[in-house]
């Protein structure tokens, strides 16, 4: 598999988390995110999201909006330049400068975000902290290989420029849904509102 640039990022998985292993995923990417950036250790221990989460508390801030993310991650002196009008494009150009991206999207119903931390010719290899979303099964809907047992199906899963385009941009899951199997790469490449968070 053909590979332009890769950040090495130490995979979490939310099914662990101590909190609820199904909305733990801002958690999950934010302590990978600071680990890549020297908080916590090469290797983190699950104490880091734990202190993400009551930091969050103490000031009040929204671990699921992308600002409260933004104030976490830097209350750590760990610059994220965030913008809510991202392109796929930009998510290339952050990684060329050595900044993994947290991206969220409606890669689940409820809304989900992954951190990528590589690109090549065929999309975004992503450290996905629910598993991997499979999503070219003919005849089937959308579903994930979700992380259990010890199993980390979500560590360096390759996502399509098409995918993230679709999940990223869209407003809702079943629109989402909708546009993937229709988007061009030209159209993926033209999205203009992905909301990034390029750390480091």
């Amino acid at each position: 598999m053909d590979i332009t640039k890769i950040l090495d990022v130490f995979y979490r998985s939310q099914t662990v988390s101590e909190f609820d292993p199904f909305t733990a995923n801002n958690l999950a990417c934010l302590a990978m995110a600071l680990s890549t950036n020297g908080i916590g250790g090469a290797i983190p221990s699950p104490r880091l999201e734990v202190e993400i989460y009551e930091r969050s508390l103490e000031y009040g801030w929204n671990i699921f909006s992308p600002q409260g993310l933004k104030r976490i991650c830097e209350s750590y002196d760990v610059p994220d330049d965030l913008t809510m009008n991202g392109s796929l494009e930009d998510i290339r150009n952050a990684i060329d400068n050595d900044q993994v991206v947290i991206i969220p999207g409606f890669f689940r119903e409820l809304g989900h975000s992954v951190i990528i931390h590589a690109y090549g010719s065929h999309g975004f290899f992503v450290n996905d902290p629910y598993g991997e979303l499979v999503t070219n099964v003919e005849h089937f809907p959308w579903y994930y290989r979700f992380n259990y047992d010890g199993r980390r199906y979500g560590e360096h899963c390759l996502y399509d420029h098409k995918l993230i385009a679709a999940t990223c941009g869209s407003w809702c899951y079943s629109q989402a849904r909708a546009v993937h199997p229709n988007i061009s790469l030209f159209e993926a490449n033209a999205v203009r509102n992905l909301v990034l968070h390029r750390i480091g």
